[in-house]
């Protein structure tokens, strides 16, 4: 396993594109996540009275839900990490080191491991970078330090891990399957954005909550739902679906195990 991970390393540390796009990433959230206390929602009650609400004011970062909130938030910024696991297994195969590779003697089941390696690797330290921007924010703004309240709902944590590792399995599947940056971006933006929630909103519940991006979304939903509730009776995720995390697990583990299946038949030496 640890030679799988440095082969990774020595094709990643020396990347600009690596540099760049990971520095943007954690910046970028660390900014997002910090101006969430100057995010509003603007909602309307029943006589029609529309009421501006500052989510600063409100206690976004308050102990517990600011786990909820921030992971929610994060959330959106996989896509970046997508992208990075996209360009480096297409290059893979644009420069031939796939080939390569299997010829200096890397199994195939091993070269396909080395990537869900460093997948996970993508996803663990996406997971710490969020978990400590959300420990520094609650513990500089939250109005309830106390221990027993900074621990409830960390299983939104578990629930944004899980989201990154199964989404980025996914982009890589993708990746793998069509070889071609710009056609992978491009398919797994109609997928995720157009073609998957069309077909989930025309078969509708329960048998769209099967599917695989519906039920990284049903882990959690949006949290600042809470912060209007007195004014919209609204019902209110207090935890991360279980049920959508035991989909989710499932779905990571059928795409792994599908690209080693894919991956041993396929003559990648011509």
């Amino acid at each position: 396993m640890i030679r799988l991970l440095r082969i990774e390393w020595l094709k990643l540390r020396n990347s600009r594109a690596f540099i760049i796009i990971g520095g943007f990433y954690i910046i970028l959230m660390a900014l997002v996540a910090y101006g969430m206390g100057s995010f509003e929602v603007t909602t309307g009650s029943e006589d029609g009275i529309q009421t501006t609400l500052n989510l600063g004011k409100l206690g976004v970062f308050d102990f517990p839900y600011i786990w909820q909130n921030i992971t929610y938030i994060a959330g959106f910024f996989k896509y970046i990490l997508a992208i990075i696991v996209v360009i480096f297994i297409c290059n893979e195969y644009s420069y031939r080191t796939v080939r390569q590779n299997v010829i200096d003697g890397l199994s195939r089941r091993e070269f396909i491991t080395s990537k869900l390696l460093m997948i996970l690797v993508y996803s663990v330290v996406s997971t710490v970078v969020v978990v400590l921007i959300t420990s520094v924010l609650g513990l500089i703004f939250s109005n309830n330090r106390a221990m027993d309240v900074i621990f409830l709902k960390l299983d939104f944590v578990l629930a944004y891990f899980l989201e990154v590792f199964v989404y980025l399995i996914f982009a890589f599947f993708v990746a793998y399957m069509i070889k071609r940056t710009g056609f992978v971006i491009i398919t797994l933006i109609l997928y995720t954005f157009v073609i998957e929630p069309i077909a989930v909103w025309q078969i509708g519940e329960p048998i769209g909550s099967f599917f695989p991006v519906q039920s990284i979304r049903d882990m959690s939903e949006i949290p600042f739902k809470r912060y209007v509730k007195d004014i919209v009776e609204l019902d209110i995720m207090e935890h991360a679906g279980i049920g959508a995390m035991f989909r989710t697990i499932l779905w990571g583990t059928g795409i792994a195990a599908l690209t080693y299946y894919l991956f041993g038949k396929r003559d990648i030496l011509s």
